[in-house]
């Protein structure tokens, strides 16, 4: 009986620190799922320890549902009025920038790793996909 009033205490905490990390959220203007993940990992194993969490690949699975439900509720919330003045930037990141980076990680790749022309600038171009969606935050 004591386990489950313990319980109940927990989740009743939980939930309400998580309506406290929605508030902070939209007031430092992140999405609130940002801070639900860091208020799990705080409290988490590797945090203050109150939740002892060992299956390593459920935490993978859970870590990228998150991922692919923050960015999507991050898509949502943006209107086409907030897009409009970064269209022009994001367009350059995502086609320019993202070739230079492909071309210089590539030519690099063939020169310190000694591999062949094709070889290196295949690494670039896996290397460059991340490059528009990391450097547009």
């Amino acid at each position: 009986m004591d386990h489950d009033a313990e319980l109940i205490l927990a989740a009743g905490a939980l939930l309400a620190a998580g309506v406290g990390a929605s508030l902070v959220a939209t007031r430092i203007r992140v999405p609130a799922l940002v801070l639900f993940l860091g208020l799990g990992m705080a409290i988490g194993t590797d945090g203050i320890g109150w939740i002892d969490f060992d299956d390593y690949a459920l935490a993978r699975l859970i870590g990228s549902i998150a991922l692919v439900v923050i960015l999507y509720e991050g898509g949502l919330s943006v209107g086409f009025g907030q897009m409009r003045p970064v269209m022009g930037t994001a367009a350059s990141l995502a086609i320019v920038a993202t070739l230079a980076t492909a071309l210089i990680a590539g030519l690099a790749a063939t020169l310190l790793f000694h591999l062949s022309t094709k070889e290196g600038l295949l690494l670039g171009a896996i290397l460059s996909a991340t490059d528009g969606a990391a450097c547009s935050r």
